[in-house]
């Protein structure tokens, strides 16, 4: 058990969403990961980096990033302040989020209206800030528990924070405080375009014009992953991609850059938590929403 103290100090789960207020005066270091459902991270106070797949950003008050299905992202709090690390995330299945828009107004559009690993990143002025957490809170209060109009209530708050949400997605500019490396961006971009063929180090090398070796630790500095962890993880959010569309298990396997079928179901269930198999069947009964969670 983490000896971290941490307290929670709201948590509101239904089957569509899972809602949390977390304050941690020595949190514990994450990892990149990735979600099946969409996810709202909005830091309050301490000290962190946020890294996403194609940015790298120091966090301060209001800083709000979305991520949609399978996109990497990764906090890191820095115990540098004797502020604790104050945070709410939310994730969110997308059926649920395409249940409350219309015709006229989509709200699913932040999460999905971007290339993947782009435009994550939001900021909130403290005027934003409390209206965004006075829906946060309602949203809590409002955790379907049989009083009547509750369960009401609850998707007006919801779908009041979507809209807030997507209004400040489509008037936010360009980020200046992006701190990722362009080597590590150019990486990622090289791997992510060449998932399905034999890579190799020396052919990324003659891409960038830089050292193999020189880009294998420099990826890895700033990552905290490696190249060969990168492509892996990539490859299996693609096969899962093609899982839920319904493609056979072997195309999945073809598919994704994998062409040996046994090391794919090895790996696949190794960082899934469940086999290719599983995890299809999952989806296709419709249980497939926030519920998986990948650390690389």
């Amino acid at each position: 058990m983490n000896s971290d103290p941490q307290s929670q100090q709201c948590v509101a789960i239904t089957e569509n969403f899972r809602l949390e207020h977390k304050c941690s005066s020595l949190p514990s270091l994450s990892s990149y990961h990735y979600h099946d459902g969409c996810e709202v991270y909005l830091f309050l106070d301490g000290s962190g980096m946020l890294y996403s797949e194609s940015g790298a950003f120091r966090l301060k008050r209001g800083d709000l990033f979305i991520f949609r299905p399978d996109e990497l992202h990764c906090a890191q709090p820095i115990s540098d302040t004797i502020s604790p690390y104050e945070r709410f995330t939310l994730h969110i299945k997308e059926s649920f989020i395409r249940s409350l828009s219309s015709a006229q107004t989509d709200l699913a559009r932040c999460f999905f209206d971007r290339p993947l690993g782009t435009q994550n990143y939001l900021h909130l002025e403290e005027r934003e800030l409390r209206e965004i957490l006075i829906l946060l809170f309602r949203i809590d209060r409002c955790t379907p528990d049989g009083v009547y109009g509750n369960d009401l209530r609850l998707i007006l708050a919801f779908t009041e924070f979507l809209i807030r949400l997507n209004r400040k997605f489509m008037t936010a500019g360009e980020n200046p405080d992006d701190l990722m490396p362009r080597l590590i961006k150019e990486t990622m971009r090289y791997i992510d375009s060449h998932l399905t063929e034999e890579l190799h180090l020396q052919n990324l090398s003659a891409c960038l014009r830089r050292n193999g070796a020189y880009i294998s630790r420099r990826f890895k500095e700033e990552t905290g992953i490696t190249l060969r962890q990168y492509l892996i993880c990539k490859r299996v959010i693609l096969a899962k991609k093609l899982l839920r569309e319904n493609y056979s298990l072997t195309d999945a396997c073809t598919q994704s850059g994998f062409h040996d079928y046994s090391n794919f179901n090895r790996t696949f269930t190794r960082q899934v938590g469940c086999s290719p198999s599983h995890y299809q069947k999952t989806c296709r009964s419709k249980d497939c929403g926030f519920h998986f969670s990948v650390n690389i």
